[in-house]
């Protein structure tokens, strides 16, 4: 269930990124899509350090018959990930104040 969530919020924000953004350049030459673009990479980077923990610290932790090391590693990249899904907050709140990047290439 959680690999579909994930995939649709990447698809729904493949298709909101297309539709407030319209271009890769409006993505790169914009402030609304440079906020953007640091939005996605820290989603990015989030998946990554959760098949991180899926697949290699949470094995470690069924392996090891004293998993201290193991759950320690996985308890900082659970925390670091939540550090993560703040950030991303944040930089939501702000960009759903700014005006879309397709608004500075329209007129």
């Amino acid at each position: 269930m959680g690999y579909v969530a994930v995939a649709l919020l990447a698809a729904t924000g493949a298709i909101n990124t297309l539709l407030l953004v319209g271009s890769v350049e409006a993505l790169a030459g914009t402030p609304y899509g440079r906020l953007l673009s640091l939005k996605i990479l820290l989603f990015l980077v989030m998946v990554v350090l959760a098949l991180i923990n899926r697949f290699r610290l949470l094995p470690r932790l069924r392996r090891e018959p004293q998993p201290s090391a193991p759950l320690a590693a996985l308890a900082r990249s659970v925390l670091f990930e939540q550090a993560l899904g703040f950030a991303v907050l944040a930089v939501v709140s702000v960009l759903g104040t700014w005006p879309p990047a397709i608004h500075h290439h329209s007129g």
